[in-house]
């Protein structure tokens, strides 16, 4: 069975793309099915969202939390934290 592939284009730095290059050719491999391998175990390798802890710092007045937040408001939200860090 044939998978459809689709085609791109990459901007990779010269000295990156030599680099590939000479590895695929270690390899036996193709410079394409190189690139490939590459970006698979780079995206095997990424940690995981799940296993960053989070921590939703809520905005506070005086101590108290600010319970008159539009949540989906994101300007009102922008506004409310950056005027807790100034």
């Amino acid at each position: 069975m044939l998978k459809h592939m689709k085609r791109t284009s990459l901007m990779l730095d010269d000295n990156l793309l030599e680099e590939i290059r000479a590895l695929a050719q270690q390899e036996g491999r193709t410079l394409k099915d190189q690139i490939q391998l590459i970006l698979r175990e780079g995206i095997r390798n990424m940690p995981s969202a799940e296993k960053k802890n989070f921590k939703l710092k809520l905005p506070r007045t005086m101590g108290k939390l600010i319970s008159e937040v539009d949540i989906s408001n994101r300007d009102q939200l922008f506004n409310i934290f950056d005027q807790k860090s100034k």
